[in-house]
């Protein structure tokens, strides 16, 4: 029960904002370079998920190897008015942004078909295999909020 009159989700803002600052996930300052111009008509333009093809909002993956650290490092995010997407992978030497990177994001994300019910083994699985994280990574970190609003992290 609230506390005080408007307070509203607040337990809420302080889980995630601490989940975001944990995060590897870096878009909070990013610059325009990772806004998204046009997104694609699947990403969803609200936090509605009654219309939306991508079941989440957010989408944070950081992978690092041996030798490598954050050598995978994606994020997608969709605010009211914006969306921003960003995409490096230090093996294949790439280092995307905005739509570009969106376009990339988009080829893995359509064929996405997990949920927030889904066991977090086979979230991993899905996700690991679209973005070619070598079985032997270090660490898979992978935080996402679903549509309904739900917050989940995944890793290894």
């Amino acid at each position: 029960m609230n506390k005080f009159p408007g307070e509203t989700n607040r337990g809420f803002f302080i889980v995630s904002s601490s989940l975001f600052f944990r995060s590897g996930y870096r878009l909070a300052g990013c610059s325009d370079k990772e806004e998204v111009k046009n997104p694609p008509k699947e990403a969803p333009k609200t936090d509605e998920q009654a219309k939306a093809e991508y079941k989440f909002t957010d989408f944070g993956l950081d992978v690092d190897l041996s030798d490598t650290n954050d050598a995978i490092d994606a994020g997608y995010d969709v605010e009211k008015k914006t969306t921003e997407a960003s995409i490096q992978d230090k093996e294949q030497n790439i280092n995307l942004n905005g739509d570009e990177a969106m376009k990339e994001l988009d080829k893995k994300f359509k064929d996405f078909i997990f949920d927030e019910m889904t066991p977090d083994a086979e979230v991993l699985e899905e996700v690991e295999k679209a973005f070619s994280v070598p079985a032997d990574a270090k660490s898979v970190e992978v935080e996402i909020t679903y549509a309904n609003g739900t917050e989940k992290e995944y890793r290894r």
